[in-house]
């Protein structure tokens, strides 16, 4: 189901750039070039653990401008300024949080560039995955600065918007119900925000069914805020599955055609057991992103299937072309499920060229939280032991 992973809230801000001014930005070879650096320097500030490297690239002066629009906000207020202080120091988590979950188990990979001709700018677009986690996407939005090129701004797939529009929103949610006149005057949102403040408060005591009645009273234009009916599902999911249903139709009908809630309508449809309609989302989700590592997801769903020819399929297509160690277990698993043994072996020959085998014996051997061990016919095969023994 949707994931609000922690990182999401958390946003780093540098003041070292404030008077730089963006460019107009053209599509060109050059800029292409420029635009694909940038993308691989992010890639590696996160993969060589240097936070600060990719603190460096974010130009703050067009984000900050975006929370302030986000907030509604005509001008610079004295509590404008003291938000973004309060922020300023604890932001620099944003890279150390994406680090933190590279060194676990998580990868994060610059998978490409495209050009935006309405925004007249380039996205990097990067692949977050863990098995724990599952995937997600962030879409860096690039900007131009004295010739050099940083970013301004991230689409977060699984958040369903902009990185500012989620921190203005929180700007706007930590304010005191006494507050939010300034930002609203005696507009109905007022009333909404302070309903969704309610939820919020609630939801973290851990009353879900509660923060979702709250967040039922909502009636205005925040009613159909994607932000707003991702965090109706959430609470729903937690006590109703009717009313998680239900929520979820909401966002279908709201933004029918919103590619980026296609990875909640995988887990939603798959819960469902309605494979076919999961299938078809990420075949969506591909043509969104162009991103082929996602026959990973339809190898796991072609096994639930139970289509062993196509999940198999899938999996050599991911082994083959990124080495996955995930692909590779699951290849294992169909193996012995119908007792191909001698290719099981095989595979097990190729992945000892990375992995020490001892390693691969206890993993291979080790038995779940119940006793059991998918792999045991494997283990008990004749062809194993001879393996095992092997040097």
């Amino acid at each position: 189901m949707i994931k609000f992973i922690s990182f999401f809230f958390i946003f780093v801000i540098t003041l070292s750039n404030a008077q730089s001014k963006t460019q107009y930005v053209s599509e060109n070879a050059n800029n292409e070039e420029l635009a694909y650096a940038l993308g691989t320097t992010l890639e590696e500030s996160i993969q060589n653990d240097e936070p600060q490297q990719f603190l460096k690239q974010w130009h703050t002066d067009s984000f900050k401008e975006q929370i302030r629009k986000e907030m509604k906000l005509e001008e610079v207020t004295p509590y404008y300024k003291g938000f973004l202080e309060g922020v300023t120091k604890g932001l620099s988590g944003f890279p150390n949080k994406l680090i933190a979950e590279y060194n676990a188990d998580a990868y994060y990979d610059f998978i490409g560039l495209r050009y935006e001709k309405l925004e007249q700018t380039y996205y990097a677009l990067f692949r977050f995955y863990s098995e724990s986690e599952g995937i997600n996407y962030h879409d860096y939005k690039l900007c131009l600065v004295d010739g050099k090129f940083m970013f301004s701004d991230v689409y977060i797939y699984l958040t369903g918007e902009h990185f500012s529009a989620t921190v203005g929103r929180l700007g706007i949610l930590a304010l005191p119900k006494n507050k939010l006149a300034e930002v609203f005057g005696m507009d109905s949102s007022r009333k909404d925000y302070g309903f969704l403040q309610d939820a919020i408060k609630l939801a973290k005591k851990g009353s879900f069914e509660k923060a979702y009645k709250s967040l039922l009273k909502v009636k205005g234009d925040l009613k159909d805020d994607k932000f707003f009916l991702l965090l109706k599902s959430q609470y729903a999911m937690s006590f109703d599955m009717d009313a998680y249903n239900a929520s979820i139709e909401d966002l279908m009908e709201t933004f029918p055609y919103d590619s980026t809630l296609n990875i909640l309508y995988i887990d939603y449809y798959t819960a469902l057991e309605k494979y076919e309609k999961a299938m078809g989302y990420i075949d969506q989700l591909e043509e969104e992103t162009k991103d082929d590592f996602l026959r990973l997801m339809k190898a796991h769903l072609y096994y639930t299937m139970d289509n062993t020819e196509k999940a198999m399929e899938n999996y050599e297509f991911i082994i083959e072309n990124y080495a996955f160690f995930e692909a590779y277990s699951a290849k294992l698993t169909l193996l012995t499920h119908s007792e191909q043994f001698d290719d099981a072996i095989e595979l097990l020959d190729e992945l000892a060229q990375d992995y020490e085998k001892s390693d691969l014996i206890e993993y291979i051997e080790e038995k779940d939280e119940n006793g059991e061990n998918i792999l045991e016919a494997l283990v008990k095969s004749k062809a194993y032991k001879t393996w095992k023994k092997s040097k």
